[in-house]
């Protein structure tokens, strides 16, 4: 996924060329809703004869419902939907060496933010309107999530350990130690979100541009999404993190 960015955009500006940006865009959209459909049906049957039918609905309709929240609101262009399956995909693998579903999405999630991190200071780091996209983090986190709905609903495990059932405490401590130092290093001024009116940036500056003025931000080709604050983004992250770690307390209550 990390080496992989260049040579997919160049395929993907390539298809671009060739079709047009709106055929493209539409072509993705139609599979995705289909896929997405799909997704949610063999949810929905995996969800009947549960113990805890409701718990089950409440995460399948979640996930799916960020997903698609998500396609039409952060998205800036539609092959940006490749973020769902590889993170997804990741899942898969975390959950087998951490045996928690709130874990397996926090370290996706952090995974993803490295990721995005490498592409901010690393491989983008010339460009000066390039920001780090905390829109890309929270669509890995929703691919994760997807990912761990699935192996909640469709694979038939044991309960986890005890350890990985109190997960979400350890994600609750973790928020707090990670909003607290995030404060400190704002007040030092080690960190700023945006270039000051000066021009100065501190020591880590999370935009090279500066803050969008409107909520809404319109593209030429009539595109329009919304770019996450890293405040918005972080609080959204850590909702989504506090709600997907209580399957772990499903599991264990044997309510799967």
């Amino acid at each position: 996924m990390v080496f992989g960015h260049l040579p997919f955009s160049d395929v993907a500006d390539w298809i671009t060329g060739r079709l047009s940006r709106e055929i493209f865009n539409g072509a993705i959209t139609i599979f995705w809703c289909f896929s997405l459909a799909a997704f949610g049906l063999v949810l929905l049957r995996a969800v009947q004869g549960r113990p805890d039918r409701e718990g089950g609905l409440l995460y399948a309709g979640t996930a799916v419902l960020l997903a698609a929240v998500s396609y039409n609101a952060l998205f800036v262009t539609n092959v940006e939907s490749v973020h769902f399956v590889q993170y997804a995909l990741l899942a898969l693998p975390l959950y087998a060496l951490t045996h928690s579903f709130g874990r397996t999405v926090l370290y996706v999630t952090l995974l993803g933010a490295l990721d995005e991190a490498y592409q901010y200071f690393v491989l983008y780091g010339d460009l000066k309107t390039v920001y780090f996209d905390f829109n890309d983090v929270i669509l890995n986190l929703a691919g994760g999530a997807l990912g761990v709905v699935a192996i909640f609903l469709l694979a038939d495990l044991p309960r986890p350990p005890r350890l990985a059932a109190g997960g979400g405490r350890r994600i609750v401590g973790a928020m707090i130690l990670s909003a607290v130092a995030a404060v400190l290093l704002a007040s030092c001024g080690l960190i700023r979100a945006y270039p000051g009116p000066d021009g100065g940036s501190g020591a880590l500056l999370l935009s090279r541009a500066p803050a969008p003025e409107h909520f809404w931000v319109e593209l030429p080709w009539g595109k329009t999404y919304h770019v996450l604050h890293p405040l918005e983004g972080l609080a959204l992250a850590g909702l989504l993190l506090l709600f997907f770690s209580r399957m772990d307390r499903s599991a264990a209550k044997g309510e799967r």
